[in-house]
């Protein structure tokens, strides 16, 4: 059976994120991850254990394994989006695992954060763009080059 993924729109400011999807596994599989310029936050849950990570941007298509009987959560960050422990360019065609505690939090930053679910992931970015770990860049802000034309985006 294949992956049916299921997308929607989020109520956090668009600058930040960009879609928030979920799927489920049923069989032994792989999907084929497609080359993209954004970074994704990855819960997934199998055999009652958490496990997160950030998927970072990818320069090429990319074969993953799926195992049976996971689910996912993901938060596919808007292009600009910045993760300030890890910047997209430190996890290009990689990722960074997240440990999760024996109560199920997800410790990003030094701090354990309850994990998000499908209905309430835009409480969880909120507090993450309030804690300073996700922020919006700047580079390109038309306001920021004209204040600064020296420091351009293309210079």
């Amino acid at each position: 059976m294949a992956l049916r993924f299921e997308h929607r729109d989020t109520e956090v400011d668009v600058s930040l994120v960009d879609r928030v999807w979920r799927t489920r596994s049923d069989a032994e599989e792989t999907m084929t991850s497609a080359a993209r310029t954004c970074w994704h936050l990855v819960l997934s849950r199998a055999q009652g254990r958490l496990f997160a990570s950030l998927r970072g941007p990818e320069t090429r298509a990319t074969i993953a394994p799926v195992p049976p009987g996971t689910e996912f959560l993901g938060v596919r960050f808007a292009f600009g989006a910045v993760f300030r422990p890890h910047p997209a360019a430190s996890i290009v065609d990689g990722y960074v695992p997240f440990p999760v505690t024996e109560s199920g939090r997800i410790v990003i930053g030094g701090e354990g954060w309850e994990a998000p679910t499908f209905e309430n992931v835009e409480h969880f970015v909120r507090r993450l763009q309030a804690a300073g770990l996700v922020v919006r860049s700047h580079l390109g802000d038309e306001e920021q080059v004209a204040e600064h034309p020296e420091a351009s985006p293309t210079e």
